[in-house]
């Protein structure tokens, strides 16, 4: 999925309860959902400008790292979720 997300193009991975995939300077928008959970992962070096918006724990142009779990089990609100970052790549994961 990194590599996709690199190359401009988007994969998408399923299984049975979730669905993932990469964005790599980019922006990904969820439809809106009145529950469920989302993840945002860092995939690589430390990812910078990373925001949330829609969602109960939202982040604004913070860095994520892959050491620490910051974008861990998030909650969607009943909105749309935008989830962009400025510099990097992250692994996004939604409940189906």
């Amino acid at each position: 999925l990194a590599y996709l997300a690199r190359e401009g193009a988007r994969g998408y991975l399923y299984d049975e309860g979730y669905v993932f995939t990469a964005i790599k300077d980019d922006g990904l928008s969820l439809p809106p959902r009145e529950e469920g959970i989302f993840s945002v992962f860092c995939l690589g070096p430390e990812a910078h400008g990373v925001s949330i918006r829609g969602a109960q724990y939202p982040l604004d142009r913070a860095p994520l790292s892959p050491f620490f779990p910051l974008g861990v089990s998030n909650h969607f609100q009943g909105q749309p979720v935008e989830i962009e970052v400025e510099d990097g790549c992250l692994l996004i994961g939604w409940e189906r």
